[in-house]
């Protein structure tokens, strides 16, 4: 755990284990992706993204290079997705990464899917994670969409 602390010798900046909550209206978000960009480049020049997925009481923990390891000290901005195929699922075998006939249901609001824009940061201590609950709102029935057409909320 130490050599995680401090750098491994290897280049790469030591990580800072990196816990928090995802809450939609109040009520934890299970099975969302949660993912992390840092806003500055560090004087190392990392700019690695770290993810994780929550679990059933809206936890995750980032990683940057395995699951859950964490990530460097600093700012990051923060995206959170959630979405489910309610249309043609893919064929087996089948790499597009969205099925002709896809139709998704957008779980969370697709504007907290882009990190630049979501308006969502935390900061990554050596103390944890400010804000250490990323509480989200979605107003109404979850917008859905098809892929490669413009707007939401299609019949």
């Amino acid at each position: 755990m130490v050599l995680a602390a401090v750098g491994c010798g290897n280049g790469r900046p030591g990580l800072t284990p990196a816990v928090g909550k995802v809450t939609l209206n109040g009520e934890p978000l299970a099975d969302a992706l949660v993912f992390v960009q840092p806003v500055q480049t560090s004087a190392e020049g990392f700019r690695r993204p770290a993810s994780a997925t929550t679990d059933a009481q809206g936890v995750y923990q980032l990683g940057t290079y395995d699951k859950g390891d964490g990530v460097p000290p600093g700012k990051y901005e923060v995206g959170v997705i959630k979405k489910i195929n309610i249309g043609k699922q893919r064929e087996p075998g089948d790499e597009r990464p969205d099925p002709p006939g896809a139709k998704y249901q957008w779980i969370v609001p697709e504007p907290y899917s882009h990190p630049e824009s979501s308006g969502l940061t935390i900061e990554v201590t050596s103390s944890g994670i400010t804000p250490e609950t990323l509480e989200l709102k979605r107003l109404g029935d979850p917008q859905v969409t098809i892929p490669g057409q413009p707007g939401g909320n299609v019949p």
